[in-house]
């Protein structure tokens, strides 16, 4: 994707999923699918809070989903399943687009919580879902014109899913900051909250490199045995191999307020993408 493109799509994402303060979940997700929207409003005040501290849960997503399907099923498609999780719970993603069977149109991948404790990355993803439907239904917004995107809301399912079940209760403060996947450590003795792989450092893109992740089984930014050892991150590399009209990726995260283009392991400049100003 060109350097204009990539901007225009940003700007469009950041703009979609920005952060507003709202009112229950349960008044207000289902009464914001009613209203009139115009192509103008990007109006997200009105979307609501989720049941985890205000945070949406994975029982949240999947409601929110069902409502915009049973709404809008011309903009947005039927659950895909990309793969399973160590502990064989599915993880899925979905279309959203005008045409979203079009195979030859192009694809933006858009996923979130890599890492189970950065919550608020899955907001993003219901605000950039919600709003996109109002738009898809209210105009022909240029973008929906010759790209869809496909949404994976959460990749490491398995950690969401332990750190959704422990709220209030006594596992709370710990599981609220889990990192990785749920991997038993196979070397090592680590606590329940440590065991695991990093699925962000676990792609093969310099896996070796002597900076940025761990050998260490119960390091919180550990690799794992080797690159794509994890059914999470192989998901991922599948999903991109059945797909191959995916032209670029936005990888939620919610740590240091950067933003990161590829390849940050060194400082050298990437022509295709270029800098992207905000």
């Amino acid at each position: 994707m060109r350097n204009k493109q990539f901007k225009t799509l940003l700007l469009i994402l950041l703009h979609l999923a920005a952060i507003t303060s709202c009112n229950s979940m349960t008044e207000t997700i289902l009464n914001y699918v009613e209203r009139e929207e115009t192509c103008s409003s990007w109006d997200v005040s009105h979307i609501g809070t989720g049941s985890l501290g205000g945070f949406f849960s994975e029982d949240d997503i999947w409601k929110i989903y069902a409502a915009l399907r049973q709404k809008y099923p011309s903009y947005i498609s039927e659950k895909i399943m990309i793969g399973e999780t160590v502990q064989k719970r599915n993880i899925y993603g979905y279309f959203i687009g005008y045409d979203y069977e079009t195979e030859d149109m192009n694809i933006v991948l858009v996923d979130a919580l890599h890492h189970a404790r950065e919550w608020v990355t899955l907001s993003m993803i219901v605000q950039i879902t919600v709003e996109a439907m109002k738009t898809l239904n209210r105009c022909r917004h240029p973008f929906f014109e010759n790209n869809r995107l496909f949404i994976v809301p959460i990749v490491n399912v398995d950690s969401f899913h332990f750190m959704c079940q422990s709220y209030h209760s006594d596992k709370w403060d710990q599981a609220s900051q889990i990192r990785k996947n749920r991997r038993p450590a196979a070397h090592a003795i680590c606590s329940q909250y440590a065991d695991g792989v990093d699925l962000n450092r676990n792609y093969d893109i310099k896996f070796d490199f002597p900076v940025g992740a761990s050998r260490e089984e119960c390091s919180d930014d550990y690799r794992g045995p080797k690159a794509f050892s994890e059914p999470e991150t192989r998901a991922m590399r599948d999903l991109l191999d059945k797909f191959p009209r995916i032209s670029s990726a936005l990888n939620f995260h919610s740590y240091a307020n950067l933003w990161i283009r590829p390849y940050s392991y060194n400082n050298v400049e990437n022509n295709e993408i270029g800098r992207a100003h905000v």
